[in-house]
């Protein structure tokens, strides 16, 4: 993530795939379809609460991440036929809700459900992020496994784990491809799908005519009703998807009898776009300056990068994986090592305008003047009570970001992973 500089990036690589004509053939980027089946889209439901359009905390902030800038892109593909997935196109920024929880403004927020995240080491700013977590009436936790942020829960719901619940991923509905397959061992003890902590909630905010099905399996198996297509005969291979159908923006539209074109307002390939335009956005992708290195700050750091056997900030509990990466890692190239005085293996602090971390150091192969970091560390066998939570300070990488919503994407709030002015020493363990 580059903050003010991911929107303009992606523009400009899909601007190169569109000029050298790799768009909608085949072996190049495929324009998808629309699913036969029921796609998620339809399960959204987001029109039954139009009262949350003025209360979105994006408003006035961001272009695009709106119910109104929603609104204007799918006025475009409707054209097509085809929608986009309203929770990921007008979700809050984290920023505006981490600040609004400790401030009130524009409204109090005093409770949250965390599912399948772990905001506390995944998420810039972890401390900002603590602070609010930490000021809430209530918090719950849906997990797997303990993490900081559930060490901080009222309450932890055990969901089910992968191999404990059916699966169907339909990629948000937006496209005629479906994969999944159902549980491979019934849940262990008292986990149970995420669904059904929803359901129940859903019947008790009086939703119960939104959740029909008795059970995870019948939700699923519903999506393929259209198809006639049974559950039980889907999970045989697992897959469901059309052939390929390729050169789209040629087929005539039957209204004009002229060649349906593309999601634009001339149907055309808009390498300067009037849509952002009229948004005040630049029509083209111009580069935003980063952060300058200076003489405190005179490297460029990058967080969030995977290893493994972990995911993510996952099984850092598992004696058997920290044995075979016990550490946190930083890496440097040989020339950047030795002009700070470093070599393999050395216990290094990097710091940022926000704060430090301590990590190992690696040297790798890389362009000079770069760090690169592991994101995702804690110490599960330290203290896990608050504030130590497990060593969620010592070698966190976010506590090295931020995600201002001034010095994110004007777009869509992106905010910033690299290019990060830091600086690195050597420090004991």
């Amino acid at each position: 993530q580059l903050g003010s500089n991911s929107i303009p990036t992606h523009r400009a690589l899909a601007i190169l795939k569109a000029i050298t004509g790799n768009v909608d053939k085949p072996g190049s980027t495929h324009v998808a379809e629309m699913p036969d089946y029921i796609p998620e889209l339809d399960f959204e439901l987001s029109e039954k609460f139009p009262q949350i359009y003025e209360k979105q905390l994006n408003k006035d902030k961001l272009v695009l991440q709106t119910h109104q800038g929603f609104q204007r892109v799918r006025e475009l593909t409707l054209k097509h036929n085809k929608r986009l997935p309203m929770r990921y196109l007008t979700s809050a920024h984290p920023n505006l809700v981490w600040k609004a929880m400790l401030t009130g403004k524009p409204y109090p927020i005093r409770a949250m459900i965390v599912m399948a995240s772990n905001p506390l080491l995944t998420q810039a700013d972890a401390k900002l992020i603590y602070e609010a977590l930490t000021s809430l009436d209530l918090l719950i936790a849906l997990e797997l496994f303990q993490t900081p942020t559930s060490l901080l829960a009222d309450y932890v719901l055990p969901s089910a784990g992968i191999l404990e619940r059916p699966l169907l991923e339909t990629n948000a509905g937006t496209t005629n491809i479906a994969y999944g397959g159902p549980e491979a061992v019934q849940p262990y003890y008292e986990r149970k799908p995420d669904y059904y902590f929803w359901k129940e909630l859903g019947h008790r905010l009086d939703q119960q005519e939104y959740w029909p099905w008795e059970t995870y399996t019948e939700a699923l198996a519903a999506t393929f009703e259209p198809l006639g297509l049974a559950w039980e005969e889907f999970c045989e291979t697992g897959l469901y998807c059309s052939d390929n159908n390729y050169y789209k923006y040629e087929e005539l539209d039957p209204a004009s009898n002229q060649p349906q074109g593309f999601a634009t307002p001339s149907g055309k390939v808009e390498l300067y776009s009037e849509t952002l335009k009229k948004m005040g956005c630049d029509p083209l992708p111009v580069p935003k300056k980063l952060a300058a290195t200076s003489e405190e700050y005179p490297l460029i750091l990058i967080t969030g990068a995977r290893f493994q056997p972990y995911y993510a900030s996952s099984y850092h509990q598992i004696e058997e994986y920290r044995e075979v990466h016990p550490d946190p890692v930083a890496e440097v190239n040989e020339q950047t090592a030795g002009e700070l005085g470093l070599k393999e293996g050395d216990f290094i602090l990097v710091q940022t305008e926000r704060g430090k971390a301590r990590f190992k150091l690696k040297i790798s192969k890389m362009a000079d003047k770069v760090v690169s970091v592991e994101y995702g560390w804690w110490y599960p066998e330290m203290d896990n009570t608050d504030p130590t939570l497990g060593g969620l300070w010592l070698s966190n990488a976010n506590v090295l970001t931020n995600a201002d919503i001034e010095t994110s994407d004007p777009l869509v709030g992106t905010w910033t992973y690299n290019g990060i002015p830091c600086l690195v020493r050597k420090c004991k363990i």
